[in-house]
């Protein structure tokens, strides 16, 4: 469709094309982009996209080819202030639906709300429609938290500059209220990205404009005033959970104590898995479908055996194993431990870890990983997720694997390195979480 309207305004209007040294490197990376989606073992992944991301060559394609259409048709002060009236009304209905929702009054868990995102004959099933997130979690139109921080926090600096440097009172009260309504879909989002990207760029902001902060004093501490009664009120209806957001990240960070149980190994060997952390080792024997379990040194340890809910719960008095339950349910038994949990199945003469879709191993091979070593749970799992991508780099130096084929190649069966992060084997990775990352992979290095 744009396309179509550049044309017709080159007809019509008689306009020319831009002379502009942006057109060679945009033309190479299409090029690129194109051997990559041709050469890759995924053609028709990279063709239209993983599903539920549909990222792939097409989609690539049309955000290089719309960059040279604004850079042909956007020419003048009227021509940009128009794109931001457009972007502001965007900006103002998303962040209205996000306002409801913060206050607990989401639009799509409503009967309207419903019509709107089921298709018709799915209809039937409204009142089935179980949502991801708690009733005071932001994410708008955009599906997830974590987007309407990374919406937001781009459009934060936008919003507050257009009040600043617009000369009429009501433009000037409209900025102000848009940024408002971003500052609160970004707290009521929790995403600590968003969070982390805001505080950039209060710092980046203060030393770049410190002669006019300095010049206008007043003005300047009215707008951290209300930043903060802005936060602080929104941490006080959130019952602390913003604050306890960015504590949280920073325990990760600073603190040399485990935040979680370190995990190192699992292993299998005949009829006994044994679960490998930093500091103790759980060893499970499978005799003749009853469970013995030992310490690392292969002596006994005492457990506390309860019935609940038709299932068998084990608890161990040894303190070393205090952190430690088991809950058997059939053939599962699920091991749970300071915030982790993954299930086993027994089996005849041994055991089975279950993986993502069902798939049983008793092989667990762990992933190359560069950096973050007990870091992992970083930024929402991203040092994870970044010490698995790095080396896999190496190989993907001038044509990747193919667009939107990150999920595919990342290695899902790194079992240990998702518990350690997730506390679950099950987590399906999807994104690197770095568009330079995303890229490299996805398109090459080059």
């Amino acid at each position: 469709m744009a396309l179509v309207f550049l044309f017709a305004f080159l007809i019509v209007k008689g306009l020319k094309f831009e002379k502009n040294f942006l057109y060679i490197p945009t033309a190479v990376y299409a090029g690129l982009i194109v051997l990559s989606a041709i050469t890759s073992k995924y053609p028709d992944n990279a063709l239209r996209g993983f599903p539920g991301r549909y990222e792939g060559t097409l989609v690539l394609l049309c955000y290089l080819l719309l960059m040279l259409i604004v850079i042909n048709l956007v020419k003048t002060e009227k021509q940009i202030k128009f794109l931001l009236g457009a972007v502001f009304i965007s900006v103002a209905i998303i962040c209205l639906i996000g306002l409801f929702q913060f206050f607990g009054m989401d639009l799509f868990r409503s009967d309207f709300g419903k019509k709107l995102i089921l298709p018709k004959e799915y209809y039937q099933f409204k009142d089935n429609v179980n949502f991801k997130f708690v009733d005071t979690y932001v994410y708008s139109t955009l599906a997830n938290p974590n987007y309407v921080g990374s919406y937001t926090v781009l459009l934060i600096p936008v919003a507050f500059i257009f009040m600043l440097f617009s000369k009429k009172t009501y433009l000037k009260i409209g900025g102000a209220v848009l940024t408002g309504l971003l500052l609160i879909n970004l707290f009521g989002s929790r995403s600590r990205a968003g969070l982390i990207g805001l505080f950039i760029i209060v710092v980046i902001s203060a030393i770049l404009f410190k002669k006019v902060i300095f010049k206008k004093k007043i003005l300047a501490s009215a707008i951290v005033v209300g930043v903060l009664v802005l936060f602080f009120g929104a941490n006080f209806a959130l019952k602390g959970a913003l604050i306890e957001r960015v504590v949280s990240e920073l325990s990760l960070i600073k603190s040399d104590e485990a935040q979680f149980f370190d995990l190192q190994d699992i292993t299998f060997n005949d009829n006994t898995v044994s679960i490998v952390s930093s500091t103790e080792t759980l060893t499970i024997e499978n005799r003749e479908n009853d469970l013995f379990f030992f310490d690392a040194m292969g002596n006994p340890v005492d457990i506390n055996m309860q019935q609940s809910e038709g299932s068998t719960v084990i608890a161990f008095t040894d303190p070393s194993y205090k952190d430690y339950n088991l809950t058997i349910k059939g053939n599962i038994i699920t091991v749970n431990q300071k915030g982790v949990s993954f299930p086993l199945r027994g089996i005849k003469g041994g055991f089975k870890l279950i993986g993502i879709n069902g798939e049983e191993t008793d092989n667990i091979v762990k992933a190359a990983s560069i950096g973050f070593e007990g870091q992992e749970r970083l930024g929402s799992a991203r040092g994870y997720i970044w010490s698995r991508t790095l080396p896999m780099l190496k190989d993907r130096l001038l044509l990747g694997d193919g667009p939107d084929t990150f999920t595919i190649e990342f290695p899902q069966n790194d079992y240990i390195g998702k518990i350690r992060a997730y506390g679950t084997p099950h987590m399906i990775v999807d994104k690197p979480h770095n568009m330079y990352l995303q890229i490299a992979m996805n398109t090459g290095v080059l």
